[in-house]
């Protein structure tokens, strides 16, 4: 019950009755079952950033722990045929998985223009790595122009 409502939202309880009487002739499997709970358990509250992907082929990016991405794929999956398919990915920190965000949303090719995303705005993650690409290219830049100019002084000597 305790996996099914973790993923599902939902108790499930048919198969939990199933899975309760293979788990008495099974203990193996048990054990799996409990760390399987664990490891949901210790995620849900864990960032990360996700995509899922709807009956009618559209998909929606998003950020946050895992129980977001539920909640986005109930909420998103009336009007779009269900979710088919949705996928999870950890991050570092809040950052990270806004920028993880930004890159999903411009790899769906046209990003928020794209018919087929349902994402309505770009990612905050976006001017992140816009900010961070600005950044490196001015210190490649300046490098550069250090070692031109410090190459230009050795030819006058």
């Amino acid at each position: 019950v305790t996996i099914n409502y973790l993923t599902t939202g939902s108790p499930g309880l048919a198969m939990a009755a199933r899975e309760t009487i293979e788990g008495a002739f099974n203990p193996a499997k048990t054990l799996k079952s409990v760390d399987k709970v664990y490891q949901l358990l210790k995620k849900q509250g864990t960032v990360g950033s996700y995509t899922i992907t709807f009956g009618n082929g559209k998909q929606y990016h998003g950020k946050g722990p895992l129980k977001r991405m539920e909640e986005s794929a109930k909420s998103k999956g009336g009007k779009n045929g269900g979710a088919e398919k949705a996928k999870w990915d950890e991050a570092t920190d809040d950052k990270s998985a806004f920028k993880d965000e930004a890159k999903k949303i411009a790899n769906d090719k046209g990003g928020v223009k794209n018919p087929n995303n349902l994402n309505i705005r770009n990612s905050p993650g976006k001017k992140m790595l816009e900010t961070q690409q600005s950044s490196n290219n001015s210190t490649a830049t300046s490098s550069s122009t250090t070692r031109a100019a410090s190459k230009q002084e050795s030819n006058w000597l």
